[in-house]
């Protein structure tokens, strides 16, 4: 619960929306640039590499010979006139997603997605020349046609990865199988109830193997006492499952307060903390479904109201506009979708009806697509909801023929009356 405005943490304030403001420059802005300016990949992986180390390469032996790059020729013999297997389309670039050129060597921004590899050697086989121009290579390999060796270097490296392997491995075989985590309720006394002393707590039980526990139950090993789990006592924790719940623990302290606790609870009937908390529980039920009632991002089929007033179906209107008229046509007259303005309906009218067909969407295979799942909100499924109920009887120009039953309220009593 926040008791106290954000001026009375003023210093945290400010590194908060300091913090916020970078992180919300660097993704709408900044974006890859950070994996070519800010992200330490690139500089770790410079410090790391050598000629004899195996990357993401380009064969300048093969691709330039004598004469360099040249645009493709299907009428000439490349290997008389000297030119490279590049044939200079520039796919390599457009494809990269930090859009370097390969062709100008090992560079800080590449992150090995090996892109540019798929696509030259598309083109390669495209126009009849050997793949592999760009391939995993090491630069003595391209240049000095020398075989792969394990370097000292990469013994190194390998040393040191086998140790945090190992590290990694042990602190897995090291983890506990159940993990158990056991507070006390925020914000809640201990009670005295006779010669005991009284406390609520809150447990969480992680099961971190692949069988379940069954028959699990708490008990008291330093102090005497007992434990009474709300619920039942024996419990079971599925495979990488967790269970959570409430206890009460209850210590021996002293025939004293029998006295009072006698006074308090028994004569002048006070509540005991288990019944507060039943009455708490009950109350935030009722305020829960108090608020239902009128949050609008929480509404549904259930608590949705027809909106009638005119700001409201111009919204809907709107809505409507600009995701409906593909389906409906902007009379609502039906194309692909069902003439919406007739008294037929495949899967019923009024606004709950309506309201439930927008939000889910229709028939599984051929109907209307949930906009729920879309992103639209409640309150917006109910403008546009409304907005389609408004144009009942408006007769569009060549309406689709009716689809569905006609639909009649049966929440609305027929009027009855004499006729003279």
């Amino acid at each position: 619960m926040i008791e106290e405005g954000p001026l009375n943490h003023l210093s945290n304030f400010i590194a908060l929306l300091i913090f916020t403001g970078i992180f919300y420059f660097v993704f709408t802005w900044f974006r890859e640039q950070v994996c070519i300016i800010a992200c330490p990949y690139g500089r770790l992986q410079g410090v790391l590499l050598d000629n004899k180390s195996i990357n993401v390469a380009y064969d300048f032996v093969r691709g330039e010979k004598e004469t360099g790059r040249a645009k493709f020729n299907k009428n000439e013999d490349r290997t008389i006139t000297g030119k490279g297997d590049c044939i200079d389309c520039h796919q390599c670039v457009n494809i990269c997603p930090t859009g370097i050129d390969i062709r100008n060597g090992t560079q800080l921004e590449c992150t090995n997605c090996t892109a540019c590899i798929d696509e030259c050697d598309t083109i390669m086989e495209n126009v009849g020349l050997p793949k592999g121009l760009i391939r995993y290579a090491s630069e003595d390999e391209i240049e000095k046609n020398e075989p792969f060796k394990f370097t000292t270097r990469m013994k190194g490296y390998t040393i040191v990865l086998g140790i945090l392997i190992t590290l990694f491995i042990g602190l897995l075989f090291l983890r506990n199988d159940i993990e158990t985590t056991i507070l006390r309720l925020p914000g809640q006394l201990f009670q005295h109830k006779g010669d005991k002393i009284s406390n609520v707590y809150t447990y969480k039980i992680v099961n971190k193997t692949v069988k379940d526990y069954n028959n699990i139950h708490f008990e008291l090993l330093s102090h005497p006492g007992t434990i009474k789990r709300v619920g039942n006592k024996d419990f079971k924790v599925i495979k990488q499952g967790l269970s959570e719940g409430t206890l009460f623990i209850e210590i021996y302290l002293c025939i004293a307060f029998a006295a009072i606790y006698l006074i308090r609870f028994q004569l002048l009937g006070g509540d005991n903390q288990e019944m507060e908390l039943k009455k708490e529980m009950a109350q935030a039920k009722i305020d829960i479904e108090e608020y239902q009632k009128t949050a609008p991002d929480l509404m549904d089929e259930k608590t949705v109201v027809l909106l009638t007033d005119a700001p409201s179906l111009a919204e809907g209107k709107k809505i409507f506009t600009t995701n409906c008229v593909a389906c409906h046509r902007a009379d609502a007259g039906g194309s692909i979708g069902p003439n919406l303005t007739d008294d037929h309906w495949i899967l019923g009218g009024g606004i709950k009806n309506v309201f439930h067909t927008i939000t889910n969407g229709g028939r599984d295979g051929k109907g209307m697509v949930s906009w729920k799942t879309n992103g639209m909100k409640p309150k917006d499924i109910q403008k546009v909801a409304s907005y389609v109920l408004s144009l009942q009887g408006s007769n569009p120009k060549d309406p689709k023929a009716p689809d569905g039953e006609v639909w009649v309220d049966e929440t609305v009593k027929p009027t009855v009356g004499v006729k003279k």
